[in-house]
């Protein structure tokens, strides 16, 4: 394995060739400090937390007819409302759709535990 070098910290690598080749290398996992973690993602991290991000990134904002005035301006107040009005419908549905993927999601994680029970159990 060779490694490189990332703010004096080693993370193990793997070459493209040791990756396609018949090598023991493949799929092991890399344990990664606080640090190395931190250099994968600086591009993304805000530095600066004074600066103000632009609204594109205000995925908190609610969408009401104020902030669909400010997106899509020189509409009929009409056509707001009915934005406002439906957009409160969305997202009471993504809402209980994400429950519904939630609940699944356990469902599958239950039945896979069963099955490796049941493997356990055959001797598999």
């Amino acid at each position: 394995m060779s490694s490189s070098i990332v703010r004096g910290d080693c993370i193990p690598t793997i070459t493209l060739e040791e990756a396609q080749g018949d090598t023991d290398t493949k799929g092991n996992w890399v344990e990664l400090d606080d640090i190395a973690l931190v250099g994968m993602f600086s591009s993304v991290i805000v530095q600066n937390q004074e600066e103000e991000l632009g609204s594109e990134f205000a995925f908190h904002r609610v969408r009401d007819e104020e902030y669909f005035m400010e997106k899509f301006p020189n509409f009929p107040d009409e056509v707001y409302a009915i934005l406002a009005t439906e957009q409160v419908r969305l997202d009471q549905e993504r809402e209980k759709i994400g429950k519904q993927v939630d609940k699944m999601e356990n469902e599958i994680v239950d039945l896979e535990r069963n099955i490796n029970d049941l493997a356990i159990a055959m001797g598999k």
